[in-house]
């Protein structure tokens, strides 16, 4: 690439101008999303405006939605462990050293987990160099870039072991009840290996593992198939809506999107820069664990789509292939709001409301079945309250707030 997105460029000149919120030339928010709306003081303005690149560069490069949620999480913790370094070193660093520090995690990070993006990465972070440092600043920036370099390296080297791409060498369970990919052609499962992936939180993929499924044929199975069958064979405008809002394959996806929630909710409450990464590294790290869960259970179970059960539900968004049990949509959805529901907690109601019409569309669009929602959010319950009990959660100061 030769230049940097429009985007990227906007928020930059509007971070140079010391204008923290979102500039009025970035692309339109999601209604349910809350934007920055005041400015931040410690370099949080810096922490905001790279994950607003970041989600840029996933809207561009369109990786899955684990590869998504993944850098989204590692941003985060890098950034939150540079945070801590430098809170622990300079108790009293100026807005210059924590936008330096800010300004070098993420370039480095960023760059080293999408390169395809690193030239506009490294260009943004040499633009906000010389726009907002002087040579009186020198000392206190060259100190926080070498704690940031730091946090990038541990960042960094955990990735490279984290198992995320691990190969696969098995093959689907020849039960007639178990899950089989329904892509035409016919495609591999998605990351049935992702359940191994060392988590941030939790103490292993199977620590949330959800009690097995209704067996195909139950009562209780039939009961779950017929409402998928109610719902997606005579859905009303509303619901169909809803399952297509939802569905989020496009643009940052689903992990941006909850990216956005909760950096427009550090940006409204005025967190500064320490406290405003721990609260993205603890939302960001516990829905990375969940997701890691929910493919543990997927590929212990092979719980069938309702689609493959009976073929007259004709699904209303694209299907994911993978097993249905439990719901990606509810268990990312329902750790972030939990998360963010203890930090800010006026907005718990709001947040529990938006995870739980996130998992109750993928009802509405034919690919997911209760006993799914209801254990994807479980999931996320038990991957938010891990992030929480963590030494990270329990310094939260946000919670007050």
């Amino acid at each position: 690439m030769t230049s940097l997105h429009p985007l990227t460029r906007c928020i930059a000149a509007a971070l140079a101008a010391l204008a923290f919120a979102t500039p009025a030339c970035a692309q339109p928010a999601d209604s349910r999303s809350p934007l920055p709306s005041t400015a931040a003081s410690e370099g949080a303005g810096a922490l905001q405006l790279w994950h607003a690149a970041a989600r840029d560069a996933i809207a561009r490069q369109k990786p899955n939605q684990q590869a998504a949620l993944r850098m989204l999480a590692y941003l985060a913790r890098a950034q939150h462990r540079a945070a801590e370094s430098l809170a622990a070193a300079d108790n009293s660093a100026s807005d210059v050293a924590w936008s330096a520090l800010f300004d070098r995690t993420s370039s480095e990070t960023l760059s080293a987990l999408m390169p395809a993006e690193a030239n506009d990465f490294q260009r943004l972070a040499v633009a906000l160099a010389q726009t907002r440092r002087s040579n009186a600043a020198a000392p206190a920036v060259a100190r926080a870039e070498e704690l940031a370099d730091q946090a990038v390296q541990d960042t960094l080297a955990l990735a490279a072991s984290d198992g995320f791409d691990a190969a696969w060498s098995g093959s689907p369970p020849a039960d007639v009840n178990a899950w089989h990919s329904l892509m035409q052609p016919v495609r591999p499962p998605h990351l049935p290996m992702l359940g191994r992936m060392k988590p941030l939180y939790l103490a292993a993929g199977d620590a949330a593992r959800p009690a097995a499924p209704p067996q195909v044929g139950s009562a209780a199975f039939n009961q779950a198939l017929a409402e998928v069958r109610e719902r997606a064979g005579s859905a009303s405008p509303e619901r169909v809506a809803r399952a297509r809002e939802w569905e989020m394959t496009s643009g940052a996806l689903v992990a941006g999107f909850w990216d956005e929630v909760a950096a427009g909710l550090v940006s409204r409450h005025g967190l500064p820069g320490r406290e405003a990464s721990r609260a993205m590294a603890l939302t960001l790290g516990a829905t990375l664990d969940a997701n890691i869960a929910c493919h543990d259970a997927k590929y212990t179970y092979w719980t069938p789509r309702p689609s493959q059960v009976d073929p007259s539900i004709r699904p209303i968004v694209g299907l994911p292939n993978h097993p249905s049990y439990p719901s990606n949509h509810a268990c990312d959805s329902g750790a972030a709001a939990d998360v963010l529901a203890r930090l800010f907690p006026t907005q718990r109601v709001a947040l529990q409301a938006m995870a739980r019409e996130a998992a109750e569309s993928r009802i509405d669009a034919g690919i997911h079945y209760r006993f799914d929602m209801n254990a994807g959010l479980a999931i996320g319950r038990a991957a938010a309250e891990a992030a929480l009990k963590s030494p990270h959660g329990a310094l939260g100061v946000a919670a007050k707030r």
